[in-house]
């Protein structure tokens, strides 16, 4: 028995050494076979056996992603119940809005519950959230959008098409919302809202419990594609107002005030006064061409988790450090 013990001793000191070569000392297996006299095959096969039983312990770690301390220092800041970073410089945008998408599914696989009824906004970050969302089972939600379509974006990027996805993924029941996003006058808007159908969706915003919205970069920025569901003239008014980009289509000034009343009037779609009434609401959004309207979401605290870049996030507790208001989002 002490003789088999022994032995088992000697193996394991073993493969420590050979690991230790190898990880540490950075030698190549086949110098390692030649010092030890073993073949370049038997090398690999002791730092496998070594990887296996945990001689030997690769840890994977993200150098861009900035620490947990800068979560913590955004729920501290701004009153926040949850803060989400995800590497930002390392990739393309596309690239930065999929990390967010799959941080943000993976959250709301942990956070929905039984009879939630969950309002969704529309754009690609909330596209990636929906479409890296993978439940373990069946969820029975009510999934509403909460603003009417965008007639120049894709219609996977629209919010009845994304919450009738977010239903089918949980099994949940799915409310069409059939209204423009914006109309010319807003007694027009109160005539959408005389509709049964769409009377009965609005009712059901009174009672979300979760919101899922992405956060909207100024139009200057994408003067050539959904600027072009605006006229020159929303255009030219919202510019001249200060905006610098929108949460469901209500424009916001840099102290997340609305940009401008009148244009918001026209607007159909949950009101920024509902939205404050939610108990949990997710916005997700990265890149620093948004870092000025998230910090102004941040501010008049239309969510309270934030799930976006780290670049953002570090941008935002530069500026944000001495402009928080010192009300606190009831959560």
């Amino acid at each position: 028995m002490k003789r088999k013990k022994k032995r088992t001793l000697e193996a394991i000191r073993l493969l420590h050494e050979v690991a230790r070569l190898y990880y540490e000392y950075g030698q190549t297996q086949e110098r390692i076979a030649q010092q030890m006299g073993f073949s370049r095959p038997k090398v690999q096969q002791l730092l496998n056996t070594a990887r296996r039983m945990g001689v030997v312990q690769i840890r994977v770690v993200d150098p861009v992603t900035p620490p947990r301390e800068i979560e913590e220092e955004l729920k501290e800041r701004f009153q926040l119940s949850r803060a989400i970073i995800v590497s930002g410089s390392i990739g393309a945008e596309s690239i930065v809005r999929k990390n967010i998408g799959r941080a943000a599914g993976i959250y709301l696989e942990h956070i929905l519950r039984d009879n939630d009824v969950v309002g969704v906004g529309w754009g690609r970050t909330v596209y990636e959230t929906v479409d890296c969302f993978n439940p373990s089972g069946n969820t029975f939600i009510k999934v509403v959008p909460l603003t009417g379509g965008v007639g120049t974006i894709p219609a996977s990027l629209q919010a009845n098409q994304l919450a009738a996805k977010l239903a089918e993924k949980t099994g949940g029941n799915f409310f069409p919302f059939y209204a423009p996003a914006l109309v010319d006058d807003e007694r027009i808007v109160q005539a959408f809202y005389c509709d049964h159908n769409l009377k009965k969706v609005a009712k059901l915003w009174k009672n979300v419990t979760v919101v899922l919205m992405g956060i909207g970069q100024p139009l200057s920025i994408y003067r050539n594609t959904a600027v072009l569901y605006y006229s020159d003239a929303d255009v030219a008014l919202l510019e001249k107002h200060g905006e610098i980009g929108d949460i469901l289509g209500h424009f916001l000034c840099h102290d997340g005030e609305l940009c401008d009343a009148s244009f918001d009037r026209k607007v159909i779609g949950m009101s920024l006064e509902q939205l404050k009434k939610v108990k949990q609401v997710i916005g997700v959004a990265g890149a620093l061409e948004k870092k000025d309207v998230i910090l102004a979401v941040l501010r008049k605290k239309y969510v309270n988790v934030l799930i976006t870049d780290g670049d953002v996030a570090q941008e935002i507790l530069k500026e944000g450090k001495h402009e928080v208001d010192p009300k606190i989002r009831t959560v």
